[in-house]
């Protein structure tokens, strides 16, 4: 964890271990700030899988990775004993406060918590996500709502389903 993350901690003045799960103001897991090396040492030290500690550190799982990572994707990367992959599944939904799949979930029900929708968006790299706030997010959802797609990504859904007409 950087020493930006230690500060926001220690102002929170709750008694913190370094790896519990922890948010801020808006509800965001502070693990999405760990470092590859935070996780692979959250993984030997508190879930006590040592042998896995290269698993993530070879696979570059970051704090924000750490949202992608299902029982689907850990025997790639070389975990494959059931047990520890239902393990690791369980306490990184722990962390992030995120719920565990539904998959008989219907499509009709209200869409996912909007803290669990921006982890899922922040997730990954770019100029669109690295920069996004919770507060922007929670704009794009409301723009959303009363719109469908925000006016500056219909061209982005234009050209994505231009280029598959082209394909098929």
């Amino acid at each position: 964890m950087s020493n930006e993350d230690s500060t926001i901690e220690k102002n929170l003045k709750l008694p913190v271990k370094k790896y519990h799960k922890t948010f801020d103001h808006n509800g965001i897991p502070f693990v999405m700030r760990w470092s590859i090396d935070d996780v692979a040492e959250w993984v030997t030290s508190e879930l006590k899988f040592p042998q896995y500690k290269d698993c993530f550190r070879n696979n570059y799982v970051s704090g924000k990775r750490l949202v992608q990572m299902t029982a689907s994707n850990l025997p790639r990367m070389g975990i494959t004993d059931f047990e520890h992959i239902k393990k690791i599944t369980y306490e990184i939904r722990q962390l992030l406060g995120i719920e565990e799949p539904n998959w008989n979930r219907s499509i009709t029900l209200p869409p996912k918590d909007t803290v669990e929708h921006y982890l899922e968006r922040k997730s990954v790299s770019g100029r669109n996500t690295d920069g996004l706030t919770f507060e922007e997010h929670v704009r794009y959802l409301e723009e959303f709502k009363k719109h469908g797609v925000p006016e500056e990504e219909k061209h982005h859904w234009t050209e994505t389903a231009e280029a598959r007409k082209k394909v098929l």
